[in-house]
């Protein structure tokens, strides 16, 4: 199973207006090129024979966790309009589409059974610093990949260093009134299982992350 898991913080009017397209269209590039979702078959071109021959087809389960539903559209137009190159299938759900965040106890169930339901899939993309995308990682133990929606970046998504969810503001040197060596040094260099958080999250941040192999 695939998950996405879309959060976008300016609005539905912005949303759909500049950054939905963009944002579906990272999501497709990213999970085609990392080889989660299957390319379609284009017009004019053939299926992959040879593979299709040799395997059953599989079926593709996507969850998709979004306030909105163009990303649920997207994908089910494509893999319903267009077969896919190895003739694997992709099916498409979505829980929720509440169009605007909504507060109550009611809410905070259904976003929880979202969030389990995020945990334990086998390839999750998610939006950066999003608490809800951070706390289906740390729950399953996922390293996700991150989604460029702000086209600030060469790619559409970036494979994250760790399980654990960035710590955000936090302080970047190390100071020990007891070692005095260690100075104002940066963290991570006295410190080998903690690094700065990717730029594409928080630059101004730090995470866990297995400790180097001794060899």
């Amino acid at each position: 199973m695939m998950v996405e898991q879309v959060r976008f913080l300016y609005g539905r009017k912005v949303y759909f207006k500049s950054a939905s397209k963009r944002a579906n269209k990272h999501v497709v590039e990213c999970a085609t090129e990392n080889n989660i979702l299957p390319r379609i078959l284009q017009k004019g071109s053939s299926k992959n024979t040879e593979n299709v021959a040799q395997k059953t087809p599989q079926v593709i389960q996507v969850f998709v966790a979004s306030l909105h539903r163009a990303l649920s559209e997207e994908l089910l137009e494509r893999y319903t309009k267009h077969e896919s190159i190895n003739g694997n299938i992709v099916r498409v759900a979505q829980l929720t589409n509440r169009e605007t965040q909504q507060f109550s106890v009611n809410e905070d169930n259904i976003a929880m059974v979202e969030i389990i339901l995020l945990s334990l899939v086998d390839d999750l993309l998610v939006t950066p610093l999003s608490t809800f995308g951070g706390l289906a990682q740390a729950y399953g133990a996922i390293i996700p990949w991150f989604l460029e929606v702000k086209s600030r970046w060469g790619s559409s998504c970036v494979r994250a260093q760790t399980v654990d969810i960035c710590y955000q503001k936090a302080k970047s040197y190390y100071s020990c009134r007891h070692d005095s060596d260690a100075g104002w040094n940066a963290i991570q260099n006295a410190v080998p299982y903690i690094r700065t958080c990717l730029p594409i999250e928080e630059s101004d941040g730090v995470q866990l992350v297995s400790p180097p192999m001794r060899g």
